[in-house]
């Protein structure tokens, strides 16, 4: 846990470098509002990966804006079965409205299996950046759910650039849930294609 009162820019929390290297997290990943442009887990690689290399089981709970919770570049894969709570805003200008937060749940370059939840906050956010492939799944328990919620002109899926797929198997487990609150702004699923 990185404490409020410190500031930083940059940080990488849990790194896996190599396509051969993996991290999981089991336990709480907390960065204060301090640190901006924050990733919480991250994997990069030379070749393609046959592997998990990143992996959440517990919590990532960034509070700045501008920051990622997990991150694939094109040669890794990554899974996510616990929780990742982006809540910074923008910045408050002086009319009383909020900038760009910019966050990112997820943002996928390669191959990323996605369960559990996601909570992302601000204008330009999105809870899940794929130019890659994106799996989204749900629980084994009969109970489980897969839960997407994005507030004050957040995107819950973003998918852009030819090749990239999200494809869900969760049927009606998967909910997406937007709410605009005071920016009036807010999207469940964009889809775009670069020519």
């Amino acid at each position: 846990m990185l404490e409020k009162d410190y500031t930083g820019s940059g940080n990488t929390v849990l790194h896996s470098n190599g396509q051969t290297q993996h991290v999981y997290n089991y336990n709480t990943i907390t960065v204060g509002k301090g640190f901006t442009k924050t990733v919480g887990m991250a994997a990069t690689g030379t070749k393609a990966s046959t592997i998990d290399n990143v992996v959440n089981e517990g919590t990532i709970a960034l509070q700045a804006k501008q920051s990622i919770g997990m991150y694939t570049d094109k040669f890794s894969q990554g899974k996510n079965t616990g929780s990742i709570k982006l809540s910074a805003l923008g910045d408050l200008a002086k009319d009383g409205t909020y900038g760009d937060a910019e966050n990112i749940g997820i943002s996928n370059n390669g191959k990323f299996t996605f369960s559990g939840d996601i909570e992302i906050n601000g204008k330009k956010s999105s809870g899940i950046y794929n130019t890659g492939t994106t799996t989204i799944t749900v629980g084994t328990n009969p109970t489980d759910k897969t839960n997407i919620k994005a507030t004050n002109g957040a995107t819950g899926l973003y998918s852009k650039g030819t090749g990239s797929s999200i494809t869900s198997n969760a049927g009606n487990k998967l909910n997406i849930t937007v709410e605009a609150g005071t920016t009036k702004e807010g999207l469940a699923v964009y889809a775009e294609k670069r020519r």
